[in-house]
């Protein structure tokens, strides 16, 4: 699993709400959004801290998994 600093993000209007259409991919030639993605980026690691959620985990298979999290395979 890549860690979260190689991770994608991904940036829908408001209006397509079947995600269907990721934006990001229009960033070439268009400031404004690439000023949203990032304000957005910058925004969502303030609220981690702010509610105490940081370092995030993404060990998503030894979480939910007994075996892997008690360290037996």
């Amino acid at each position: 699993m890549p860690a979260y600093d190689d991770d994608v993000w991904e940036l829908y209007s408001p209006d397509d709400w079947t995600q269907a259409h990721d934006l990001t991919k229009e960033l070439q030639g268009k400031p404004e959004l690439a000023q949203k993605l990032h304000a957005l980026q910058r925004l969502f690691l303030i609220e981690a801290a702010k509610y105490n959620v940081l370092p995030l985990d993404d060990r998503r298979p030894e979480r939910f998994n007994s075996d892997l999290a008690a360290g037996r395979c």
